[in-house]
């Protein structure tokens, strides 16, 4: 599954935020004028910036941008490239830089021929325009700062510019300016997080001008398991109520205006061939229900069709009709889409163009703020005589009908009802008890300390992701070699393995793995000393740290392991430890040892919570993560039988 980029930012047609144009005046740019504890705890400083994104018309802006980092040791080098994209949607009409030593004194100018131009076709994009210029900085003498200047334009007033002048971890502002500068019969609207004030009102040439700035944000280091970036740092996000693109006009008061946009972009293209009606027809008219029209009508589409990207222009908004899909058997998320909304629509079954941000670690859309947020489309589904909403990822040849995934699952996405417009709905989310791993271990511990293994383990929900994407992508010789870097063993070799799909709403793999594991045991003199946690061991530790952020765990799942193992003759236990029941509002943990008839019997739960927690929860969910990490590297000791 691939997203195309539907939101600024990351936006398809690639209007993203670039450029502004500002007379600053003279600054000394010397690295000893910063601050000494921005230099003792940055990599980057941000010395000045200033953006002004001017909006002249329904189909014209203008973003200009100047801004100076002073790069401070190679941690920060990547700061001091640059990467602008445009289309036929926009426009760069002016890029320069220019590079400091440490002194602040003037190394040399970056012009037009220094920077590269090339087109910006990824991996799986069909047709596409955007381009994309770039300079990537070559100086390894640190301290340095460079200054870039630059101005984009665009034909349209779909994409605005936000301001995240925080732009990553160890990142030190000085001065960050971001002006917003409109006609006053164009409103903007525009929220901000980690922002205290309002913004400064000023009139320019008759327009109305909005600006907000920050000075001296000292450096922050990130912690794991933070909430969006967003959420932690001074962050604006802006937007048109009112907007025009290549034809088309719209509005954002509400979802409901924003999703008519969509709708209207969609309207007048489900006309099928008569060929494929007729494949509808075929396939549908004996089944008894809606559910398993939708599920045959699915597998058609999957069948014949592939995903390809396409951005053109408008086409990286408006998807190609059915009629180009059935012809050619290959479209973008839109396009694909659309093609199943036209083949249920033949079928007699409602379903909906369903706007998402997609991305298994995408950060949640702002729901108060009506806008182009979105990277992705899939189907929403309505069979008749139920209350179930079937959710269809139609880029993917291999997921199950009605499996949504870590991609799009638990996350509001905006619903298109053609006659209605926008609404905002959530999908579903999968339960712990959905996302399992249960595994069983036979293993025999031979004389030469081999241990040879028959694994067999079922994988459910989201925790059969991997395995799915790993069996659906590779032959089997590149799957068997996947396997065999795996697992933390030592030595080992996978000597077979079989997997079997059930397709379902959560969707499992049954895997079975023959394993033969060399040097397993460590033996010194007569002891054996043998850990009985075989395969799953927990790796996540946290560091000793004061957390300065809340907390967002995600994911729930259940994992379950069984595991016997049967040790060589003439052994017996001499140290075994104590079982470990482990509970917090985190989730649990138990693990219990056993050894009958020279056979170990260990079992091994964890239950895994998904939310959000305060910072001062830290230290127990550190604790949490450590206390599991040591349990499961227990081990168990066993001495040779005297002759």
């Amino acid at each position: 599954m691939k997203a195309i980029t539907f939101f600024k930012g990351v936006c398809m047609q690639l209007a993203c935020s670039v450029a502004l144009v500002s007379v600053a005046k003279a600054q000394d740019l010397a690295i000893s004028n910063i601050p000494q504890a921005f230099r003792d705890s940055a990599d980057v400083v941000k010395r000045f910036e200033d953006i002004r994104f001017e909006v002249n018309s329904p189909v014209s802006t203008v973003l200009k941008r100047r801004y100076a980092l002073s790069i401070l040791n190679e941690n920060g080098a990547e700061y001091a490239n640059i990467k602008l994209y445009f289309s036929k949607l926009s426009a760069i009409k002016s890029l320069s830089g220019i590079l400091y030593d440490a002194n602040g004194k003037e190394v040399r100018k970056i012009k037009g021929r220094d920077f590269t131009e090339r087109s910006a076709v990824g991996n799986g994009n069909l047709m596409d325009d955007n381009r994309v210029i770039s300079y990537n900085l070559l100086n390894r003498t640190y301290p340095y700062t460079i200054v870039y200047t630059y101005e984009q334009d665009a034909n349209n007033s779909l994409f605005y510019e936000d301001w995240m002048p925080v732009e990553g971890d160890r990142f030190a502002v000085l001065q960050s300016k971001f002006s917003l500068v409109h006609p006053t019969d164009q409103p903007v609207r525009y929220k901000t997080f980690s922002y205290t004030g309002d913004p400064v009102k000023t009139m320019v040439k008759g327009k109305e001008s909005l600006s907000w700035e920050i000075k001296n944000f000292r450096p922050t280091e990130l912690q794991i398991l933070s909430p969006p970036h967003y959420e932690l740092f001074p962050t604006l996000f802006t937007g048109p109520e009112t907007f025009a693109i290549e034809g088309y006009t719209g509005n954002m008061h509400t979802w409901q205006d924003f999703g008519k946009f969509v709708a209207s972009l969609t309207a007048g293209r489900d006309q099928l061939p008569e060929r494929v009606k007729g494949d509808v027809h075929r396939l549908t008219d004996a089944l008894p229900n809606d559910k398993d029209k939708i599920k045959a009508l699915y597998q058609y589409l999957q069948h014949n069709t592939r995903y390809v990207s396409i951005q053109l222009g408008l086409g990286g908004w408006q998807p190609y009709d059915a009629a180009y899909v059935a012809a050619n058997s290959y479209g973008d998320c839109k396009a694909l889409v659309n093609y199943m909304y036209s083949l249920l629509r033949e079928a007699g079954i409602s379903s909906h163009y369903t706007l998402v941000r997609a991305g298994d670690h995408a950060s949640p859309i702002i729901t108060d703020m009506p806008s182009s947020q979105f990277n992705h489309v899939i189907l929403a589904a309505l069979p008749k005589g139920s209350q179930d909403t079937v959710w269809l990822e139609c880029t993917s040849q291999t997921t199950p009908c009605g499996y949504l995934g870590s991609f799009t699952c638990n996350r509001d996405v905006l619903l298109i009802d053609p006659a209605y417009g926008g609404k905002l709905i959530h999908t579903p989310s999968y339960k712990l008890t959905d996302n399992l791993q249960t595994r069983h271990v036979q293993a025999i511990l031979k004389e030469d300390d081999q241990l040879q293994m028959e694994v067999n383990t079922v994988y459910t929900g989201q925790q059969q992701e991997r395995v799915h994407d790993l069996i659906s992508n590779l032959p089997p010789d590149k799957v068997k070699e996947q396997l065999n870097e795996a697992f933390d063993l030592s030595t080992y070799d996978v000597a077979s393995f079989k997997h079997t799909e059930k397709d379902s709403l959560v969707p499992k793999i049954e895997e079975t793995l023959k394993i033969n594991v060399q040097n397993y045991a460590t033996i010194t003199g007569k002891r054996l000393f043998i850990q009985p946690n075989v395969l799953t061991k927990g790796y996540r530790r946290l560091p000793d740290e004061i957390r300065r952020f809340p907390i967002k765990v995600p994911f729930p799942y259940l994992d379950t392991d069984s595991v016997q193992i049967k040790l060589p003759a003439g052994y017996e236990l001499e140290a075994m430890p104590e079982n470990v029941a482990l509970n917090s509002k985190f989730g649990s943990y138990d693990a219990q040892f056993k050894v009958s008839d020279n056979t170990i019997t260990y079992y091994r739960r964890i239950s895994h919570s998904e939310g959000g927690y305060p910072a001062s929860d830290y230290a127990s969910l550190r604790k949490f993560y450590d206390d599991i990490y040591k349990a499961d590297r227990s081990r168990m000791v066993f001495v040779k039988k005297a002759e």
